[in-house]
């Protein structure tokens, strides 16, 4: 999986055109985005794929208490759409190795499975 991910942000980081990128696996309703925001990324966790508050509050504690991430509230009219966490490009490997312990370790993926990933 971690290869997957290197190989494909690595990618798009370097790809000028492409604004977003999914990370999803087939058959499975998880699915998390990079976006580039001027010098930096953002890993973005959405609100519809963390089905209760228990994945929630393990994906904010992983963040802060494992890699000192501090969760910035995506909003639309007061409404939580998404989690989004900060990445300078130099920590692009970084970004990379915590998308796949956020599929793994908070929704309990296998590191084997097999994902879809797709810039756009």
């Amino acid at each position: 999986m971690i290869d997957q991910i290197l190989d494909e942000v690595g990618q798009y980081v370097e790809n000028e055109e492409k604004s977003f990128l999914i990370i999803e696996v087939p058959n499975v309703p998880f699915f998390i985005q990079v976006a580039k925001v001027g010098e930096d990324l953002l890993l973005d966790v959405p609100k519809s794929v963390l089905f209760s508050q228990e994945l929630e509050k393990n994906l904010l504690e992983l963040m802060l208490d494992r890699y000192r991430k501090y969760a910035l509230r995506n909003e639309d009219e007061g409404r939580l759409i998404s989690w989004q966490f900060r990445f300078p490009v130099g920590e692009t490997n970084k970004l990379c190795y915590v998308a796949r312990e956020v599929l793994t370790t908070v929704f309990e993926l296998p590191d084997s499975i097999n994902l879809t990933i797709a810039s756009r």
